[in-house]
């Protein structure tokens, strides 16, 4: 690999696409960040108006010396390399000495009008300049001078509102200017238009100059920088060549200058795909490029419209429509052919828009399927926990191979691989053997995985979307290993979900096989028995639980394995059983204690205090801490409230329970019921699959819940978003579902909310307490009053079918 120092050398300045975290080049500054005017000073940096500190800070939040300005405003009007002519001259001003770093900077400045001095002969070169004084100077730069209407400063301060110089920064005439705010002024002076006063005219008259067939504005950046500005270039691509780097354009290749800057891009490689504007020196070379925010879109499916010649005519992404332009430029993988008017999909679509908000760029990739990295050994072979799709190169090693390796988007040695990162190998390409790009585990989102959606397309954790890859791999083990994707244990748990190259979960890591430590408390709902190799006396197969589910506090389910050796009551478990239990090491069942099923009797409830009396003798309080299991008769156990234990024994139920305290506070309690089915009406907002099966995620009179079909034996394909149903419960899952909304609406002709009642269509109705209204017109449905209903609206209701009288159960305000 004998290239690789220089390889590393050249690409200080790249990083991978698609916006993730890249190299720090020569001109970031370590606290600007966060700065709103980040982009402006990285712009002033690269063409020499502004510098940093030597311990590579800005300070943008600093003030800024008259000095310091003077050398900025020198610079920024193009004579910089004029002003060391001057730095033992005689100064102009009585505080300014001769030969000091400055000198040269304020005799220029004073010699060309920029700058003035006070009455009293100084220029005070360490006292802080004004916001107003900045403006002046940045005006007569531009070729504004005292003919301004007006009286100072107010004639300037007017002049550079009225210029958007200063519609940026938070400006106080009066107040020391702040270097970020200065850079941001600076910056949008260099885009202002030069003028000249005219004496005949009495005004001052905009220089111009002609560009092709067209005669253009004469920006302050145009006329005083030593190079030239092309504007409005398509990034194509970018590729390593020999001994530099270039930027593909739509209209050529250009040289990158190693020490190039860039605003809105991390980096050279981040420029791929934007429109640009870009300034080269002398030598041709890009020295400074911007990304233009006219427009840049990134998501994984899209529609395009293709006229009869095969062009791309618009094309909908992200909720919204663009035309193309007329000269655009698409590249779409072979792997996917979009067809007209009809949606395709793809790992990454991009679309970058022109300043008239056209079309310009369509980019359309399918990444292949990633390796896990295990380790690297010393001869730089990497040693992969699963291959992917990915050729895994195995002569990285040999002196005559040169390779380029990004990871996480910075340009490391194949020896800093980690352990479970992410690896690409997108073959020769940029001038190398191998092209390889490697993602980590720090690319990634941390919480409980709460449900998924699409057959696993799609995952939830800590209330957030996020789609998966179509070849994602899952980890019970904390990352040691890992297995096709089937998240059954993983329902209810912590997990980390690491991202690949398109942005799209391709790892979920958990620690699902257990681990040792405190008691957990359950009931058995599934055992999975194994043969022993033994027989009984009567010459029988002897059996043994090889697994063991457990619904535990959470109300999820968890399989656990059964250590051979375990306590014999854990070998055979019954469903049903109470229990209690404790982990080995390896996540295996290894202590047990079957509870049975229950041998005292609640004989009475405390309905206000929430507690409970056991075989008419001690009271147990009940807190929101405790958990209440409920073995459910003949189906399947479930947790239930504290709410719904104490209205079930207040309704005259005697259950024979179990239960385990702390003093007289009830911290587990078994018991065995049938708990009656109610009816209820739900606005649908989601559905998917988590620990318990399919579920709803659902409104209930303004407040969202989750409502499981635990066994699947409910149908779920008529509950789509924005549809009302009404459903029963056998405790807290679903029994059945009604879809109640389809789509034929009635007008509503007139709303009395102080009686509570409504026409529909001519006819009279009323509502109570009881009635649920929801508006579904917007993007999502809204739980709503009935002074929300308006005359004109449509809706759809119900009301049961044996009421005579005309109460409403449900409205729904629709399109």
């Amino acid at each position: 690999m004998k290239k690789y120092s220089k390889i590393i050398a050249l690409l200080t300045v790249a990083v991978l696409v698609l916006g993730f975290a890249g190299i720090a080049s020569a001109a970031d500054f370590s606290d600007i960040a966060d700065s709103a005017a980040k982009s402006d000073i990285v712009k002033l940096n690269a063409l020499g108006v502004i510098n940093g500190y030597e311990d590579g800070t800005f300070k943008p939040d600093g003030n800024i010396t008259r000095a310091e300005f003077a050398k900025i405003a020198v610079v920024a009007a193009g004579l910089g390399s004029s002003a060391d002519l001057l730095k033992d001259a005689t100064p102009a001003f009585s505080d300014v000495k001769t030969g000091a770093w400055y000198t040269g900077w304020i005799n220029l400045a004073a010699s060309q009008g920029y700058v003035k001095g006070y009455p009293n002969g100084t220029f005070k070169p360490a006292a802080t300049i004004s916001n107003s004084e900045v403006v002046t100077v940045l005006l007569r730069i531009l070729g504004y001078n005292d003919n301004l209407a007006g009286s100072w400063p107010v004639d300037y301060i007017v002049k550079a509102a009225d210029l958007d110089i200063t519609e940026d920064v938070a400006f106080s005439a009066k107040a020391a200017a702040k270097r970020g705010d200065v850079a941001v002024m600076a910056a949008a002076t260099l885009d202002a238009t030069i003028v000249e006063w005219d004496n005949d005219k009495e005004k001052f008259e905009e220089q111009t100059m002609v560009e092709g067939s067209n005669t253009v504005e004469v920006s302050l950046l145009e006329d005083k920088f030593e190079g030239s500005i092309t504007k409005d270039k398509v990034v194509l691509g970018w590729k390593y060549d020999g001994d530099e780097f270039q930027v593909v354009t739509d209209s050529g290749s250009v040289v990158v200058n190693g020490d190039a800057k860039f605003s809105g891009a991390a980096t050279v490689a981040a420029l791929d795909d934007h429109v640009i504007d870009y300034i080269v020196n002398d030598d041709d070379e890009i020295v400074f490029a911007e990304v233009q925010d006219y427009g840049f879109f990134v998501d994984d499916a899209a529609t395009l419209d293709i006229n009869s010649d095969g062009d791309y005519t618009d094309i909908d992404i992200d909720d919204e429509n663009y035309d193309f332009a007329d000269s655009y430029y698409a590249n779409v993988t072979s792997l996917v052919s979009p067809t007209d008017d009809t949606e395709f999909t793809a790992d990454v679509i991009k679309v970058a828009l022109n300043d008239d908000g056209d079309v310009v760029r369509l980019e359309v990739a399918i990444y292949p399927v990633p390796a896990i990295v295990k380790e690297v050994r010393s001869d730089d072979r990497i040693v992969v926990k699963e291959t992917g799709d990915t050729t895994v190169p195995s002569d990285l090693d040999e002196d005559d191979v040169d390779y380029i390796l990004f990871r996480d988007g910075k340009i490391v040695d194949v020896s800093e691989l980690e352990e479970n990162d992410l690896l690409y190998n997108f073959g020769s390409g940029l001038g190398v053997d191998y092209y390889l790009r490697a993602y980590s585990v720090a690319r990634q989102a941390s919480g409980e995985l709460e449900a998924s959606y699409d057959n696993g397309a799609k995952i939830k954790i800590d209330g957030v979307k996020y789609d998966v890859a179509a070849n994602a791999w899952v980890s019970k083990n904390g990352g040691e290993d890992f297995d096709s994707f089937d998240l059954a244990k993983f329902y209810g748990e912590e997990v980390t979900a690491v991202f690949n190259i398109a942005g799209d979960v391709q790892l979920v890591i958990s620690e699902v096989e257990g681990s040792a430590g405190s008691t957990i408390y359950g009931v058995v709902s599934d055992v999975d028995y194994k043969l022993t190799g033994d027989t009984d006396s009567s010459g029988n197969q002897i059996t043994e639980a090889d697994q063991v589910t457990v619904l535990l506090s959470n109300g999820k389910e968890v399989t656990y394995d059964v250590n051979s050796d375990s306590d014999d009551a854990a070998l055979a478990a019954d469903e049903g059983d109470y229990v209690e239990f404790d982990l080995a090491d390896d996540g295996a069942i290894d202590y047990w204690f079957d509870r049975g099923i229950g041998a005292v009797d609640i004989t009475d409830v405390d309905t206000d205090r929430d507690r409970i009396q056991i075989d008419n003798n001690s009271w147990y309080f009940l807190d929101s801490d405790s958990v209440i299991f409920n073995a459910n008769g003949t189906d399947d156990a479930e947790v239930v409230s504290v709410n719904d234990l104490v209205d079930y024994i207040d309704g005259g139920n005697t259950p024979t329970v179990d239960f385990e305290a702390d003093g007289n506070e009830i911290d587990y309690l078994w018991m065995n019921a049938t708990v009656s089915s109610s009816t209820d009406y739900a606005m649908v907002l989601d559905k998917g699959v988590n620990s318990d099966g399919e579920y709803l995620f659902v409104d209930i009179a303004g407040t969202t819940s989750e409502i499981n079909a635990k066994d699947n034996n409910v149908d779920l394909d008529a509950a789509e978003e924005g549809v009302l149903i009404s459903f029963e419960k056998s405790g807290d899952d679903l029994a059945s579902i009604d879809k109640l909304t389809t789509s034929v609406t009635s007008e509503v002709y007139d709303v009395d909310a102080d009686r509570n009642a409504i026409d529909i269509a001519g006819t009279q109705y009323i509502i109570d307490e009881d009635t649920v209204i929801y508006d579904i017109t917007g993007d999502d449905p809204v739980y709503i009053e009935l002074d929300e209903v308006f005359d004109g609206d449509f809706v759809e209701f119900g009301k049961e079918a044996d009421t005579s009288v005309n109460m409403l159960d449900w409205i729904v305000v629709s399109d």
